[in-house]
């Protein structure tokens, strides 16, 4: 673990959040962001293994690393971000932050740093954290504003676990809601998980956040989730983890998309066309 951090030679996946507009209608929107991507870490052994999140991040915290490992990754983000400011100067990439990280005195100086050195807008970076590791605290909250006011997104993810709680939601400042995936999966059979995402989403709209569905697995879930009012969606329907270097770029989206011209043909092609189209390599396996 020390030495992938001090090579920063984790392996980057990247798994897509889509924007329902364009399972509805897929259309590339020069105006607004339709798509990012969570990136996703893995660590390869030196018999070439890949060791997953479950079993790195219990061994970084108990040595301590999980701020040196957020930065890390972070980093290796933002040098992909650059290699690639010719072919997809626009892509956004969505990064979690451990509370350690968030504690820390200097995480913002070294954030800040970063955007500088590779020339990164801070609008194209969205950070991804748990209610509870940052509810009940000042520093956390005022690093979150920080970022915010930077021109960054700040996610809540696993919203509807733990001790998450709708007065707590009151007091968060928060631009996107993840709905845990307990709540998705088993939504098309049982009344209190849809009754539960309705609610969620109620709620996000007051607070003026964007939703997001985690664990959308089916084409059933999709539409009911669409029907709801959800903005976006993640799940292996959508798009399984990839290597970073393999995605697309938007130029290479807009031809696929140019080939659809016929308005009709683009919507009756969305199942599962438009995924093939966005995202040619998510059905690849990745052991």
């Amino acid at each position: 673990l020390q030495k992938s951090i001090d090579r920063q030679s984790f392996v980057l996946m990247a798994q897509p959040i889509l924007s329902t507009m364009l399972v509805v209608q897929p259309v590339i929107s020069s105006e607004g962001l339709t798509r990012y991507h969570e990136i996703l870490i893995r660590m390869k052994t030196k018999d070439g293994k890949l060791v997953f999140p479950d079993t790195i991040l219990p061994v970084a915290r108990e040595a301590g690393l999980l701020p040196a490992l957020d930065i890390t990754v972070i980093e290796q983000t933002f040098c992909f971000m650059q290699s690639q400011r010719d072919t997809n100067p626009h892509s956004h990439f969505s990064i979690n932050l451990t509370p350690d990280s968030l504690n820390k005195a200097d995480f913002l100086d070294n954030v800040f740093t970063l955007f500088e050195k590779y020339a990164i807008s801070p609008e194209r970076i969205i950070f991804e954290v748990v209610e509870s590791d940052i509810i009940d605290n000042a520093n956390v909250i005022d690093v979150l504003r920080t970022l915010r006011k930077a021109g960054s997104k700040v996610a809540i993810d696993d919203f509807g676990t733990g001790s998450s709680s709708y007065s707590r939601l009151r007091m968060l400042e928060a631009d996107i809601l993840k709905i845990d995936g307990s709540f998705i999966r088993n939504i098309l059979e049982d009344e209190f998980s849809r009754c539960a995402v309705r609610s969620f989403c109620e709620v996000a709209k007051l607070k003026n956040m964007d939703v997001v569905a985690e664990f959308v697995e089916n084409q059933e879930i999709e539409k009911m989730l669409i029907d709801m009012g959800v903005g976006w969606l993640q799940g292996y329907y959508i798009g399984k983890p990839v290597p970073i270097e393999t995605l697309v770029s938007e130029k290479q989206v807009a031809v696929a998309t140019d080939l659809h011209s016929n308005p009709k043909e683009r919507i009756t092609t969305s199942h599962p066309t438009s995924r093939q189209e966005y995202f040619p390599l998510v059905e690849q396996e990745i052991s």
